[in-house]
């Protein structure tokens, strides 16, 4: 009988199979994703098997798109911190607005609560269709008329803690979606 549980059954947890797969070292680097060693665990899903219980051949379920981040001309966000980020090799200390192709490091609002209606222009002026706002180390929403400014502009506005509009702008930067993070740096 096996020592794991379903947390709220007390029967034994179905056996299960997983394949896992080491690459070669060079793979890393851009060569060759060939496997070198397959082990061979099964995860027993009845008759949807991930592969036969035998076979060595390895079959990759979903594709990945990578993004290499030294791209010259793509800005994307590296690390981010309290009071900074870092895009690409610069570190951005003050409020800011990035776009793959643009940055933006002399946006006048410093807090969401010192954004106005004029401090949208340059938002616009960038031609989004859709702007994540970061509010600091706390989600925090602007007033609803800037808010309502940007959708009457057919621009959408995700509104999230800085952190999160960071990781937020990579992923919609590597979509090829015109995106563009207002990120506040201060509370």
């Amino acid at each position: 009988m096996s020592a794991r549980f379903h947390a709220n059954r007390t029967e034994p947890r179905p056996a299960r199979r997983a394949r896992t797969v080491e690459e070669s070292p060079d793979a890393a680097v851009g060569g060759s994703t060939s496997p070198t060693s397959v082990t061979q665990v099964n995860w027993d899903r009845g008759s949807r098997d991930i592969a036969p219980r035998n076979s060595t051949k390895v079959r990759y379920r979903n594709g990945m798109k990578l993004t290499d981040d030294s791209i010259g001309s793509i800005h994307l966000i590296r690390a981010y911190g309290p009071g900074e980020i870092r895009v690409g090799e610069q570190t951005v200390t003050s409020s800011c607005l990035l776009r793959a192709d643009k940055m933006v490091t002399d946006w006048r609002p410093q807090r969401i609560d010192d954004l106005t209606a004029e401090d949208l222009e340059p938002i616009f002026a960038l031609e989004p269709e859709i702007v994540v706002l970061g509010s600091g180390s706390r989600q925090k929403f602007p007033p609803t008329s800037l808010l309502a400014r940007l959708l009457s502009r057919g621009v959408g506005c995700e509104v999230m803690d800085t952190g999160a509009a960071c990781r937020t702008y990579n992923v919609l930067v590597s979509e090829d979606r015109r995106v563009v993070a207002a990120l506040f740096l201060q509370d």
